[in-house]
């Protein structure tokens, strides 16, 4: 299985963090995705989906690696357009948008 191979390629030759956040900028910017989106942002953004799967913050907290809660908190903030959605098609009655990336 190819995620498997990838885990223990990871796992057992760790890539410095540097490495990693040039190597996504540089795809991020073959993919021409805007310049807003960084690696950092890719976090976040997991944090909140898991967030509304599991409705566990603890899930999340276990799953970032986290020690402390507060920290998980700081992640799982969602962004205020997609609270202001949520209200607003409470209010109509439509079914909850997907959260906006990070």
């Amino acid at each position: 299985m190819e995620v498997q191979a990838d885990f223990e390629l990871a796992t057992t030759n760790p890539y410095k963090k540097m490495h990693i956040t040039k190597t996504f900028t540089k795809l991020r910017i073959k993919a021409k995705v805007s310049d807003g989106k960084t690696l950092h942002s890719l976090r976040h953004t997991f944090a909140v989906r898991m967030l509304i799967q599991t409705d566990s913050m603890e899930i999340v907290k276990n799953l970032l690696g986290h020690s402390d809660l507060k920290t998980t908190q700081i992640y799982t903030k969602f962004p205020p357009e997609y609270l202001k959605s949520i209200l607003t098609d409470k209010l109509s009655n439509k079914p909850l948008p997907p959260p906006a990336e990070a």
